[in-house]
């Protein structure tokens, strides 16, 4: 928990530096691509020893657990965010200064990219029905459901309480890109 609380102001520090380069680029037309290249590159470094040192110190979480699966994702999307403040960056410096259309079209490419992958693969979600297969105590207070679809594909979701039940179908919300369990809904009973 000590190195978290090391490296959170880094990456603050890291992050303002970036976005103050940014600004720099947009409002004075000054571009240092060294400070830009050095402070993206400690953002991503820094924001994926952040993530899973977070997701390890917190294992008595259930939802914190239940981010584990999808760390890999939280930390690309970060990483995106800082090519989409890029991207923004280009374009309205494009447009105070001299028009840069190779600027113009990279920063719009890069902003439909970001917002086509926000609303695609964070907030798309299916509902699927979904059999528990077994219930493992993990750790103190803490289940880890395991549950199947029809395919066999296997799903881990962690609770702290609540009553399931082996063999039941439940309705849940899954990520539709990170083919995680998001939430349980309730529980689907089959009538014969």
């Amino acid at each position: 928990m000590i190195i978290i609380l090391l490296l959170i102001p880094l990456l603050c520090i890291s992050f303002t530096l970036f976005v103050m380069s940014l600004i720099d680029f947009i409002l004075n037309n000054n571009y240092n691509l060294i400070i830009i290249l050095a402070t993206v590159f400690i953002n991503i470094v820094l924001s994926f020893f952040i993530i899973k040192l977070f997701i390890k110190s917190n294992e008595d979480i259930p939802k914190i657990l239940n981010l584990d699966k999808i760390s890999n994702l939280i930390h690309g999307y970060f990483s995106f965010i800082n090519m989409f403040l890029y991207g923004l960056a280009l374009i309205i410096n494009s447009l105070l200064f001299k028009i840069n259309i190779y600027n113009i079209i990279t920063g719009i490419i890069i902003t439909i990219l970001f917002i086509y992958i926000t609303f695609e693969h964070v907030f798309r979600t299916d509902k699927i029905v979904l059999t528990l297969s077994s219930i493992d105590d993990t750790k103190e207070g803490i289940k880890c459901l395991y549950f199947c679809n029809n395919n066999d594909e296997m799903y881990e979701y962690y609770i702290k309480e609540g009553t399931y039940k082996e063999d039941a179908k439940y309705l849940c919300k899954i990520g539709k890109s990170s083919k995680s369990i998001k939430k349980i809904i309730k529980e689907v009973i089959d009538m014969d």
